[in-house]
C-alpha cells in the first residue's frame, strides 16, 4: 500500500475516509479524520493510522516498504523498510543495486565532507608548516592537484585572452587610419579614378549644404576598406604593413590597377547603401570585443588570486 500525507481527496477514496462527516474513527487513538495530519496505511488490515501515534514520522515513511500496524504485527506480520541512503543526513532510499546512495550528487556531497575532514585532520596532525612543507615535496591532496590543473587552464586562457585584446587593438589602428584616409577622399582626377586632398581643405567649406573644392559633399567617396572584415586568422597572419602603426594615408592605389583590386569601396558615399555609416558601427563593433575580453580576462585574474589562496592554506 503506498504511504502518504492524506489529502481530503484521497480521503475520499477507495479507502472510504471522509472529511469526518461521517463520525468515522481512525488509527489507536480513535479520531475522525484530519486531512492536516500525516497517515500511514496498514498493508495487513487496510486501516489508517496517523504517523506520530505508530512511531514513523513522515520523513521517515519514504523508507518503508511494508507496513504493518500493531495488531497485525500480533498476528505474525512483520513491516519491513527499504535501505537508506549512506548519506546521514538524507533520509531516502538508496538505488540499489546501482549504489548505496539516493542519488549521485549525494554521494558527492558525502565525498567533498570526508575529504574536508580528512584535510583537517591532516593540518591538525602535521601542523601548518609541516603541511605546506608536504604540499611541496609533491604529497598533495585531490583538491591541490585539481588547483593546480585549474590554474595552468586559467593561465592558458589568460594567454589567448590578451593576444585577443592585442589583436583588437591592432584592428582599432588600423580603423583609425581608414576612418582618416576616408576623410580626404575625393572624386574627380583623371578618367574618374579617386585622389586625395589635403585634410585641412576639408574643414574650409562649412556652410550646409553648400558646394566647393573639399566640402564634404562635393565627391565625397564611401572609404570602406574590405580588411575591416577580415577574420581573426587572417589578421593574425595578414599583411604586416597595415597594422596602422604610422599615420600614412597613401597606402591605396589610386590607379586603375589599384581601383580593380577591390580593396577600397569607391562609390560615392551618398550612394553606397552597403556600408552605410561605417565609421561609427565598425568603431563601436571593436569596442565591444574589447570590453568583453578584457572584462574576461579581469575575472580570470581573480579567479587565479582565489586558486593560489588555497593553496596557501
Amino acid at each position: 500500500m503506498v504511504k502518504e500525507k492524506l489529502t481530503q481527496d484521497a480521503a475520499m477514496g477507495n479507502s472510504g475516509m471522509g472529511a469526518g462527516t461521517d463520525g468515522e474513527l481512525y488509527c489507536l487513538c480513535r479520531t475522525p479524520y484530519d486531512p492536516l495530519r500525516f497517515m500511514i496505511g496498514c498493508d495487513g488490515c487496510d486501516q489508517w493510522f496517523h504517523g506520530e501515534c505508530v512511531g514513523v514520522s513522515e520523513s521517515e515513511s519514504e523508507l518503508v516498504d511494508m507496513y504493518y500496524c500493531p495488531d497485525c504485527t500480533d498476528k505474525g506480520h512483520q513491516s519491513s523498510w527499504k535501505t537508506k541512503c549512506a548519506n546521514p543526513a538524507c533520509n531516502k532510499p538508496a538505488l540499489l543495486p546501482q549504489g548505496k546512495y539516493c542519488t549521485r550528487a549525494c554521494g558527492m556531497i558525502v565525498a567533498h565532507a570526508r575529504l574536508t575532514q580528512s584535510e583537517a585532520k591532516r593540518r591538525a596532525i602535521l601542523g601548518e608548516s609541516n603541511y605546506h612543507g608536504h604540499a611541496r615535496s609533491g604529497l598533495v591532496s585531490a583538491a591541490d592537484m585539481d588547483d593546480r590543473k585549474r590554474l595552468i587552464q586559467v593561465r592558458e586562457q589568460q594567454g589567448k585572452v590578451r593576444r585577443a585584446i592585442e589583436l583588437i587593438e591592432r584592428r582599432t589602428r588600423f580603423l583609425k587610419k581608414v576612418v582618416r584616409r576616408a576623410m580626404v577622399m575625393r572624386a574627380g582626377g583623371e578618367n574618374g579614378v579617386p585622389v586625395t586632398v589635403s585634410p585641412q581643405k576639408t574643414t574650409k567649406s562649412k556652410g550646409k549644404g553648400k558646394k566647393g573644392a573639399g566640402g564634404e559633399e562635393d565627391g565625397a567617396l564611401c572609404g570602406f576598406d574590405f580588411r575591416l572584415v577580415w577574420d581573426d586568422g587572417k589578421w593574425r597572419d595578414g599583411d604586416e604593413n597595415f597594422d596602422g602603426s604610422d599615420d600614412d594615408l597613401s597606402d591605396v592605389d589610386m590607379s586603375e590597377d589599384g581601383k580593380k583590386s577591390g580593396r577600397v569601396c569607391r562609390d560615392p558615399k551618398k550612394k553606397c547603401g552597403k556600408h552605410v555609416g561605417w565609421q561609427k558601427l565598425k568603431m563601436l563593433e571593436v569596442e565591444q570585443e574589447k570590453g568583453i575580453q578584457t572584462h574576461l580576462l579581469t575575472k580570470l585574474g581573480k579567479e587565479e588570486k582565489q586558486i593560489k589562496a588555497r593553496m596557501k592554506r
